[in-house]
């Protein structure tokens, strides 16, 4: 089943990507980026707990037990994707303007 559902979400990825291309682009840069910047900063601050040591507190019901710094990496998560959605989104546009002028200025 997880194989099936790894080749599955392949597929669609690769079918959004082709049609949607640049916001596909755009939100999996930012959520990396954020992801991997966070993760960092987790490294020398500490208070971040690994991705199955928060599946285990989960499952066994540990949940209200969870570190309050570790939600101020969630936001910072959060606010930082959308920095960089935003921040790309502006460069996209000032890169089809700038194609644009010089695709009208081509044709003159």
């Amino acid at each position: 089943m997880t194989y099936a559902a790894t080749i599955g979400g392949a597929g669609i990825a690769a079918w959004a990507a082709t049609k949607y291309f640049e916001p596909v682009i755009i939100g999996s840069t930012c959520l990396l980026g954020s992801y991997a910047m966070i993760r960092g900063a987790a490294c020398y601050l500490g208070h971040y707990y690994n991705e199955f040591e928060m599946a285990n507190m989960v499952k066994n019901g540990l949940a209200s037990q969870i570190d309050p710094f570790y939600w101020a990496y969630v936001g910072g998560f959060f606010i930082l994707a959308f920095i960089g959605w935003k921040m790309q989104q502006k460069q996209l546009k000032k890169q089809k303007a700038k194609e644009a002028a010089k695709k009208k200025k081509g044709r003159r």
